[in-house]
């Protein structure tokens, strides 16, 4: 009967460092400059369709290496973990070389930006991005994505 309990207080105790389930990401996000991303399941449960565009819906052009240019939309993402958080990364460039731009789940508590937690409301939840080095960038200020910047925490659109 003792291991029983043992199992059972090992498997509660999994439960509560569960990682957030991957579907809170899946929506419309909006910046305060009126830019959207929207974000859509693929067909492998942990990989994502993201699409970007600017206040007046039109999609952004990336510039990718040897001059070839793609649009902001259904880019690849998928979900990661990079220093011990968990993040999407969307592919900004080149596959597997380029940048990427990294949105991370967070919320406002008093004021100040927290990482996400397993009980935190789903519409409380903000997406903050970060923009992450490619193998080749070249250390522009824009790191090759002008149009992530200004860099601005995403909420659900009403």
């Amino acid at each position: 009967m003792r291991g029983d309990f043992g199992e059972l207080r090992h498997t509660f105790r999994a439960m509560w460092r569960k990682p957030l389930p991957s579907r809170l990401y899946v929506g419309t996000w909006c910046d305060d400059l009126g830019r959207r991303l929207r974000i859509r399941e693929s067909i492998d449960p942990y990989s994502f369709d993201v699409s970007v565009s600017d206040a007046k819906g039109q999609p952004y052009t990336l510039r990718l290496l040897d001059d070839i240019s793609r649009s902001t939309l259904n880019l690849s993402a998928a979900l990661e973990a990079e220093d011990g958080k968990r993040l999407l990364q969307v592919e900004a460039g080149s596959y597997h070389l380029g940048l990427t731009y990294n949105l991370q789940l967070g919320v406002m508590r008093d004021g100040v930006l927290h990482a996400a937690r397993l009980w935190d409301f789903w519409r409380e939840l903000l997406l903050v991005p970060s923009v992450g080095v490619g193998l080749y960038d070249n250390w522009e200020d824009d790191l090759g994505v002008p149009w992530a910047f200004p860099l601005r925490v995403w909420r659900r659109c009403q």
